[in-house]
């Protein structure tokens, strides 16, 4: 034999099936697939030689030297909590591995189709959980297979973009209709969450969407009266249950405006204090190590917060990470949104509005480690400027 068999394999699409497993085991809680995938996925980086993004090795590399550097300096390795920052660490490591292989080997066109594909499957799972599993939910709050309906509204928008792809530019109608339908239940379940940083993540869509589109006025008025449409079915749907009730006291109750507040002042007065008694923590705490309460609540007093992490992904960027961590974590952000707007392709506005989206419901989540955040911030715009074609 001239050619040996594995040279006529195709190893994008072995990628792109093996991406559509481990996604699929991730949404519905496998926490395993962290610890599996990556041994297989670091396979493909001797297969092909594989373009690294310079600035996120360099992020990395740095988290890890802080982390290093903190754990040796606070004695993090006497807490029992220390398995959080590790866990961190290797969640960071392994989203590199997979940010790597994934634009190298997929175009952006086929894994536009594997998040739609996979948003179809999840929502009929989401279906599924809502009407049967009592455990699914906070209170009265929907948090699909995540424990934190803030998080869960990324993976929402993710997918709402991603079915609007599939209905402005797929021309089969019955697709269309499918995907138009699975975009009012990512709405839907949005709503059922009743959070606040989902609701106003969804008005930055909204809102970027509408000031960036370049349609014709013919098309935006179309789309204007099916938007109008949607959001009058919405509201019915929400009309016939207690959802407008329970938003209403989310948005106007005492009790949760002081509750938001007080977390909003704690995170800066936090931050400020640290600075100021521990300006070596320049160097960063510790990937996660929010995360770790017995220790860190010595250095970021927090009175009120029922989970030990800093709810906002900016500041925990500067606490965890550094300084330095922070400012390259920032110039990436800076250089993906720059490459979005520079982009000539007709997505970019789609992507531009979940761009934008993510980045302000950041302000009030810990997302360093969120899939979701990943494909957004880093996968997307990567692919738009170099895996187009």
């Amino acid at each position: 034999m001239k050619h040996l068999l594995l040279v006529n394999i195709n190893f994008s699409t072995i990628v792109l099936v093996l991406w559509f497993l481990f996604f699929i085991l991730y949404l519905i809680k496998l926490n395993k697939v962290y610890y599996l995938f990556p041994e297989i996925f670091a396979l493909f980086l001797f297969i092909k030689n594989c373009k690294i993004d310079f600035s996120f090795l360099m992020f990395t590399i740095y988290t890890f030297f802080a982390t290093a550097f903190s754990i040796n300096y606070h004695n993090l390795y006497v807490f029992n909590e220390i398995n959080i920052v590790l866990f961190s660490l290797s969640t960071l490591l392994a989203n590199l591995l997979f940010y790597t292989i994934i634009v190298n080997y997929i175009k952006l066109s086929d894994f536009e189709k594997a998040i739609a594909v996979i948003s179809l499957f999840y929502s009929v799972y989401l279906l599924y959980l809502y009407f049967t599993k009592e455990s699914f939910r906070i209170g009265s709050r929907f948090t699909g297979t995540f424990s934190d309906p803030n998080e869960f509204n990324f993976l929402t928008i993710l997918f709402l973009t991603a079915s609007l792809i599939v209905v402005r530019y797929w021309k089969n109608l019955f697709i269309r209709l499918v995907y138009i339908i699975n975009s009012i239940i990512y709405l839907i379940f949005t709503l059922l969450t009743l959070s606040r940083t989902g609701l106003l993540m969804l008005v930055s869509f909204t809102l970027s969407l509408a000031l960036l589109s370049r349609v014709p006025l013919k098309k935006r008025f179309y789309y204007l009266v099916v938007s109008i449409v949607l959001i009058l079915f919405i509201l019915f749907i929400a009309s016939e249950t207690d959802i407008l009730e329970l938003y209403k006291h989310r948005l106007t109750s005492e009790a949760d405006l002081q509750s938001g507040l007080s977390r909003l002042y704690e995170t800066y007065a936090g931050l400020y204090y640290l600075i100021t008694e521990f300006p070596i923590s320049l160097i960063g705490m510790g990937f996660g190590v929010s995360g770790i309460w017995e220790f860190f609540h010595n250095y970021y007093p927090i009175t009120q917060g029922f989970e030990p992490r800093i709810h906002n992904t900016y500041i925990s960027l500067l606490v965890e990470n550094g300084l330095l961590g922070f400012l390259i974590f920032i110039y990436i952000i800076y250089r993906n949104l720059k490459w979005l707007l520079y982009s000539q392709d007709d997505r970019r506005v789609l992507y531009i509005s979940l761009y934008t989206s993510v980045l302000v419901g950041s302000n009030f989540c810990w997302t360093p480690y969120f899939l979701p955040f990943y494909i957004t911030v880093f996968y997307l715009p990567y692919m738009l400027k170099y895996r187009v074609k």
